[in-house]
């Protein structure tokens, strides 16, 4: 998703009354008692917003491979040698750990920058 800071004043200042005629912070018609919010604040949790999108649609993503591979997990999955096995213990922690190991970026579309993420590569 890609966000604008008319989301940031729609997520985080819905309870003051202000319009806009536009998605640029001079497009803002602040009528509120309260004050304005500086142009660098929302600027700021614009930021944390894209921040915590990417964050979760790389963990998204990360669970969709997750599940795509439970079954390598089964204890009584063939596979061909213990060191297999090990492989894709590995990988899978390897995944689960992403989210603590990655500075996830969105692209200009507002979707997850893959060359963001160092993916793991599954077992051969």
């Amino acid at each position: 998703m890609f966000y604008t800071i008319i989301d940031v004043l729609n997520k985080k200042y819905n309870h003051c009354n202000f319009q806009y005629s536009g998605a640029a912070y001079k497009d803002i018609i602040w009528n509120d008692y309260l004050p304005q919010p500086l142009h660098e604040e929302l600027n700021a949790q614009l930021q944390i917003l894209q921040d915590n999108e990417a964050l979760r649609l790389l963990r998204e993503k990360r669970n969709s491979i997750l599940k795509s591979t439970d079954h390598y997990m089964f204890f009584d999955f063939p596979h061909p040698n213990e060191q297999t096995k090990q492989s894709w213990v590995t990988y899978r922690q390897q995944l689960r750990d992403l989210p603590s190991n990655s500075l996830p970026i969105l692209d200009m579309f507002g979707e997850l920058d893959q060359s963001s993420v160092q993916w793991p590569l599954p077992p051969t």
